[in-house]
This record gives structure tokens, sequence and C-alpha cells, in this order.
């Protein structure tokens, strides 16, 4: 058994992955099941199609990954724990501090240099 999957099984996994995601009411075992293949496939992806984003300023990614996560400012501000920071941080006023990077990486599950 080879230690990653072979592109066919790659495109299944992927293919249960994204109907999965677009199925309402998912029962306890199908949603645990997503969540598991979600990892496994976005392990691969990290692995075999890595994306550079050393080029991207961290406030464009911030502002990336909330508007492809359907997330508000507000949403932010509670995340943070500061309106006033995340109201700064959207504006450019202010950079994200390493406690920011460290809550903004765990809840977008990435590596904190993508905020740096």
């Amino acid at each position: 058994m080879s230690k990653h999957p072979e592109p066919k099984e790659y495109d299944i996994a992927a293919s249960i992955l994204d109907e999965l995601v677009l199925r309402d009411n998912l029962s306890k075992g199908e949603s645990d099941y997503l969540d598991a293949l979600s990892t496994f496939v976005e392990a691969y992806d990290d692995k075999h199609f890595p994306i550079d984003t050393s080029h991207i300023k961290p406030l464009d990614m911030l502002r990336f990954l909330m508007e492809h996560n359907d997330m508000t400012s507000a949403e932010l501000a509670k995340l943070l724990g500061s309106r006033s920071a995340a109201s700064r941080i959207l504006s450019g006023k202010r950079t994200l501090s390493k406690t920011h990077i460290r809550k903004l990486a765990g809840r977008f599950k990435l590596d904190a240099g993508a905020f740096l």
C-alpha cells in the first residue's frame, strides 16, 4: 500500500468531499467523515500542490480568508477580542500582533507564516 493516494483515488476522495459539502443536514457519521476526508485531502493538496503565499500581504490574506469563509468584521472582532483592533486592522491602520496571528492561524487552520 502506498503512502499517498494515486491521482484516481484523490479524484474520488475530492468528488465525495464536494458532494458532502453541498449537502444539508449531514448525520453525525457523515459530518465526521467530512471532517476526516477534508483533513486528508487538504494534507495531500498541501504536499503535492503547495501555494506560495510569500508575496501576499497579511491584510490581503485576512480579507481573502474572511470573504471565502463568510466571516463578518463583527465575527473577526469577536475572534480577536476587540472591535477596535479588528476595525483598525481591516483599515490598515494597525498590523496583526503575534496574538492575533495565532488566533487567525488557528481559526483558518493555516501556518502562522501566512499572516507574516
